[in-house]
Parts: C-alpha cells; structure tokens; sequence
C-alpha cells in the first residue's frame, strides 16, 4: 500500500484489524484522521485511506472510485469454504472493468494448516473464469527463502502472481 501512496496513487485499504491498521500507520511514520461511518472506522492521511471492518460490510458506494485491487493476502488468509462468498462479494461491488492483481501460495495443504491457505491455479480458474479473464504473470518456488514454512514442514511453495481483468457487463 504504501509503494502505491508514494507513486501517487490515492489507495483505500480494507482491515479488519483496527491494531494493524494502526501499526501501519505508526509504523509509516503518519498520523491519520479517524472517523466512525456506518459499519467502518475510517483512517486517513492525504490520499491514503484504511477502511477497520468486516470486507463483507463494503458496498458498491465505498469502493466506487476503485480501479484497481491488489490482493496480497486476503484470498488465501480465508478457508476453503468463505473464498466463493469472498469472490462473489468481491466482484458484485467492484466498479465494472477493475483489474485485480492477486498474489496466491500453492503447496500440498495437508502438510501444513493455513492460514495462509494454499490456492491453486485451478482454484483460481474455478473462482473467476466467469466474472474476468486470468492470466498468470509469474510462478515461483519460494520455498527456499521463506524459514518459517519450512519450519512448518513444507515440501513446495510456490507463489503465483495473476493478473485478473474483470469484464464489462454487455
């Protein structure tokens, strides 16, 4: 998020922890503003805007602006059975034509209990083939440089970084 900020792009970001979204901010060296609105504690600096609640109170009006998403740990932070309703949420209030850039981790699951979760590709097809075109812009084996994982008794990780373009209704 802040590599975005500081390419000057306005970035809204969605926490559901208020600690975290504060230690973002501290952390960043930034004091925000913070309002209450409807289900949201809103933190905000210039163009840098954290929205602390539940993803699943979003509606189309609060990210009306959005054209792009980066989804770095919110898919595969989910189990298996919220990442439909995740999807499906996800696309019904996303402004038509958004381009999501998602980054997912790929290993045998039953070697280690998430989260993260593993995502396959496959899943990934199965979650938005309908809804926008996929394309996979990088696969890497990162299993070497990620210790805790291996801790964790991982045998692969690979991590994929795919690029989702959302389709116009007709």
């Amino acid at each position: 998020m802040l590599w975005l900020y500081q390419q000057g792009h306005t970035v809204l970001g969605v926490e559901l922890s208020g600690i975290a979204a504060q230690a973002f901010f501290t952390e960043n060296g930034m004091t925000p503003q913070c309002s209450v609105h409807d289900q949201f504690t809103h933190m905000e600096t210039n163009d840098l805007h954290i929205l602390c609640g539940d993803f699943f109170d979003l509606d189309k009006n609060d990210v009306a602006k959005v054209t792009a998403v980066y989804d770095r740990a919110a898919l595969i932070a989910l189990p298996p059975e919220m990442r439909k309703r995740y999807t499906r949420h996800l696309l019904h209030i996303l402004p038509p034509a958004t381009q999501i850039l998602l980054l997912t981790l790929d290993y045998p699951q039953h070697e280690m209990s998430g989260p993260p979760f593993s995502v396959s590709m496959d899943e990934v097809t199965s979650l938005y083939q309908s809804h926008a075109g996929i394309t996979l812009l990088t696969q890497r084996d990162v299993l070497e440089q990620n210790f805790r994982f291996q801790e964790r008794g991982l045998s692969q990780l690979q991590e994929n970084t795919i690029l989702l373009k959302t389709f116009i209704p007709q």
